[in-house]
């Protein structure tokens, strides 16, 4: 548990140094990005958070760290982006409120996707986990060998889940910061959305790790 502990300090010690990094070399760009630096921020922050868990969950520490500083590396280009996405997509409604209403039913619909797909993965999962007791009872090579293709396969498609919602709590918090001085009424909705996203991708997270942990003991 101090290991873990440990592991998970040092992948949050390096998503901020990430976010800094990154947060203030945007900030001396072309006048009028902001929304693109605050972007870049949040998505090194998001993205090294992101790549040093999924980095622990499947090979341990030193993979957690190695994680961290590619997914703050990628997450802050991938923030700028969306702040640059943020910044222009509002620029097709007639008002604030309505940008706000469809951020929100992005947000929704997005999560209400990842959602499904959890309860279908771990459907899939607990298929697995029984056909592996069997094979790992009869001592079956090829079938261990076939459950584990399905695991790969599993462990790609789960870790691209989980950047898609990562991908959409960085456009709902960078809509939070770009529309918090507008006091509306529909912020509290968005700041709901995104705890909901977070609440989904730590399933998915977890999802992965159980994936991890049955590939494991198909290895021992």
């Amino acid at each position: 548990m101090k290991t873990k502990t440990k592991a998970y300090l040092k992948i949050v010690a390096v998503a901020a140094i990430s976010s800094t990094l990154i947060f203030s070399g945007c900030e001396s760009t072309a006048d009028g990005r902001t929304t693109q630096a605050q972007g870049a921020g949040i998505g090194a922050l998001g993205g090294a958070l992101l790549g040093g868990i999924i980095g622990y969950s499947v090979g341990g520490s030193d993979s957690a760290l190695a994680g961290a500083a590619i997914g703050g590396a990628v997450g802050g280009l991938s923030g700028f982006a969306y702040g640059t996405h943020v910044a222009g997509k509002k620029s097709q409604y007639a008002n604030t409120e309505r940008y706000l209403d469809a951020c929100i039913a992005a947000a929704i619909e997005k999560n209400n996707r990842a959602i499904a797909y959890n309860r279908s993965l771990s459907a899939r999962i607990a298929q697995l986990e029984a056909r592996a007791q069997v094979a790992i009872a009869n001592n079956d090579a090829a079938q261990k060998a076939e459950i584990q293709a399905a695991i790969a396969n599993l462990k790609d498609q789960t870790k691209s889940q989980i950047q898609e919602i990562n991908k959409e709590i960085i456009i709902q918090r960078q809509v939070l910061q770009t529309e918090a001085k507008t006091n509306s009424s529909r912020l509290g909705s968005i700041r709901q959305q995104i705890s909901n996203l977070e609440s989904t991708k730590a399933e998915s997270e977890r999802e992965l790790s159980r994936l991890a942990s049955l590939d494991n003991r198909l290895d021992a």
